[in-house]
């Protein structure tokens, strides 16, 4: 007879996400020890999001027009920071704690759901994607990656979704995930019709 905790789905459920929750501690050591990595596109984030907080709008550290780089993250951080958070360092890291959270549940769903009927493979699934090295490196810098890939994620659960009970959900994270991808293609090149 199979332990309780492998037959209950839930319980493997919530194991999982135990899991995630604690390799999400050791990045957090990390990052409370050195900080956010942070890079030119970082600046550009982080700027854009104290434009937006002031009322300026899109516009890069430059003067430029922000049209290069996807508007949702540095929308967020501003976000954030109009809840309360002073600094655009201390709203990134919180927006990676919230992806972090997020990519995790989202992780957890797609492993067990790939491997229902294998909780060992499912285990491995989750492990070698949560600790693999792109989402350990995003975790640790500033930038609209990682959140693109917890986009991803729910875009393969609202299809889920979609697809085995018809929720229209769907629709809208669709949208929001190809205005932060595409958003570079849809837009004009502004800085090299100024040049």
């Amino acid at each position: 007879m199979k332990p309780f905790f492998i037959q209950s789905p839930k319980l493997r459920f919530i194991l999982f996400l135990c899991c995630h929750f604690w390799w999400g501690i050791f990045l957090w050591g990390g990052i409370s020890k050195y900080g956010l990595g942070i890079s030119r596109d970082s600046a550009e984030y982080l700027f854009t999001s104290l434009s937006l907080l002031r009322g300026n709008g899109f516009a890069s550290f430059s003067g430029q027009p922000y049209v290069l780089w996807p508007p949702l993250y540095p929308i967020l951080l501003a976000f954030i920071q109009r809840l309360g958070v002073s600094d655009p360092l201390e709203a990134a890291i919180i927006l990676q704690v919230i992806t972090f959270a997020w990519i995790s549940f989202l992780l957890t769903w797609l492993f067990l759901r790939i491997f229902s009927r294998n909780l060992a493979f499912a285990f491995i699934g989750n492990a070698l994607a949560g600790t693999g090295v792109a989402l350990t490196m995003l975790f640790a810098g500033v930038g609209s990656d990682y959140l693109h890939i917890a986009l991803m994620l729910s875009m393969v659960y609202l299809s889920n979704e979609y697809m085995t009970q018809r929720k229209f959900r769907f629709w809208l994270l669709w949208s929001i995930w190809m205005s932060e991808k595409y958003h570079d293609k849809l837009m004009p090149n502004m800085s090299n019709d100024q040049q």
